[in-house]
């Protein structure tokens, strides 16, 4: 869900070798690299030659008041990494500080490896932190050396990196690895994706918490026929029940992931045929009505979910995989003023909850939750009016949740607003006649017996 903007001026070395260390950054970049702002960010990135912690420069980044500044550092070319243990860097701030992301193995369009430290705290003096490698044998083909997330939830700031470097560091000591434990029900030829893998390790002699990418780590099912992960992968092979375990590095990691497969059948139908007319309808998807063009129904937002367009007895119908969430972007932004609904089919065999979002730009977002049946299809419309914090002549995304988280399975049609026509219809009873009974001969009337 991300568009990534490159600044080709961001240019670092990553052939440099010093004493068995290579070089990110330090003062200079080496030429045919890029810095790749991540989506939605705002980036003022650049190389100061005021400020360092060694040397004569520093890569300064500035913290927008609004939105979030960061990117990724990539390699021109991928590189092997797997001789390294850790990865330092020098920061600092303006101002005392909490950073929210930094890490490694992200190129701005993939994270297989991701290792990453969460709300770094950081001051207005330079300090080195060493992010360890989860798993550098894997990493004989990384492009994605370092990376950066920061919003701008304390106000506009400005940081300063120096000396980004892949070294073996003696400061690295043990690891123990945790996998959540957690119950998963993806469908049969499905996949799901577990999460809370992290890593605890040793920086120091002080126990440091490291978010760890579930490819690092190598799984163990209890029944392959059931379910497997691999990596980073999960596959629900065949209905039963089965129980995946993990290490990392070698080291067996605490918790376990329970897997129930169960058999599903797709629905036995295309979605109902709205009959609305096309006046008092906006379509975004629907094959009895014109779409709004432009919309971008798989933007990359990071999600596991795995979106198809699928012909269902000859109806156009969208199918959400592994759904844990899906983004929706709409170019032209829609307004929806005027319209009174948001109306959309759904067919699901084990989404409990559906969270539809609607998003202006900000991002402001709201949620509407509905619980479809399962195995039949649904046809919900929702107020607008249900969505009271939203702009409606400004929705620029939708965004849906399911529930279960990552293995929900979702058919989708008829996504569209509309607005019923004027009633022509009265909305009271006529007054009701109040003539005494022996006075009247009535042909129709509720109020007095008619003539046969």
């Amino acid at each position: 869900m991300k568009k990534f903007l490159l600044l080709p001026f961001l240019l670092f070395s990553i052939c440099t070798m010093v004493n068995a260390q290579l070089s990110v950054f330090s003062d200079s970049y080496g030429a045919g690299a890029t810095f790749s702002g991540f989506g939605g960010s705002i980036n003022d990135v650049s190389i100061d030659n005021t400020v360092a912690y060694s040397g004569t420069s520093s890569i300064k980044a500035i913290v927008p008041s609004s939105s979030y500044t960061g990117g990724a550092f990539k390699a021109a070319t991928p590189q092997n990494l797997s001789s390294y243990n850790a990865i330092s860097f020098w920061v600092k701030a303006d101002a005392a500080k909490t950073l929210n992301v930094t890490g490694i193995s992200n190129n701005g369009t993939a994270a297989t490896f991701q290792a990453e430290y969460i709300n770094l705290p950081v001051s207005t003096t330079w300090t080195k932190y060493i992010i360890p490698i989860p798993a550098s044998g894997k990493l004989t083909a990384e492009d994605g050396l370092f990376h950066f997330a920061e919003g701008s939830d304390e106000g506009p700031y400005t940081l300063w990196f120096d000396d980004i470097q892949y070294e073996n560091s003696a400061a690295v000591g043990a690891f123990s690895p945790t996998i959540a434990s957690q119950t998963l029900t993806p469908l049969v030829g499905g996949t799901f994706t577990p999460t809370g893998q992290t890593l605890s390790v040793l920086v120091n002699g002080a126990a440091q918490t490291i978010k760890v990418s579930l490819a690092s780590f190598n799984f163990t099912s209890s029944d392959t026929n059931v379910a497997t992960i691999v990596n980073g992968v999960g596959t629900a092979v065949g209905a039963g029940t089965a129980t995946i375990t993990g290490t990392l590095n070698g080291v067996a990691a605490t918790g376990t992931i329970t897997v129930n497969v169960a058999a599903t059948n797709g629905p036995a139908t295309a979605a109902p045929t709205p009959t609305r007319l096309a006046a008092n309808v906006i379509s975004l998807f629907s094959n009895a009505y014109t779409d709004v063009s432009g919309t971008n129904w798989n933007p990359n937002w990071g999600q596991s979910t795995q979106v198809s367009d699928i012909m269902l007895y000859t109806n156009s119908t969208k199918k959400y995989d592994n759904l844990n969430y899906q983004g929706i972007e709409l170019l032209p932004a829609v307004n929806a003023t005027g319209m009174e609904f948001l109306h959309f089919d759904i067919w699901t065999p084990n989404c409990t909850a559906f969270d539809v979002f609607l998003i202006n730009p900000g991002p402001i977002e709201q949620a509407v939750t509905v619980n479809p049946t399962a195995s039949g299809w649904n046809s919900f419309d929702i107020p607008l009016t249900s969505y009271n914090t939203i702009a409606l002549n400004n929705i620029f995304q939708i965004k849906l949740v399911g529930t279960p988280f990552g293995t929900s399975l979702v058919y989708l049609d008829n996504l569209y607003f509309y607005k019923n026509p004027p009633s022509s219809v009265p909305l009271v009873a006529a007054p009701t006649p109040t003539r005494l009974a022996s006075n009247v001969i009535s042909v129709f009337s509720n109020a007095y017996t008619n003539v046969a």
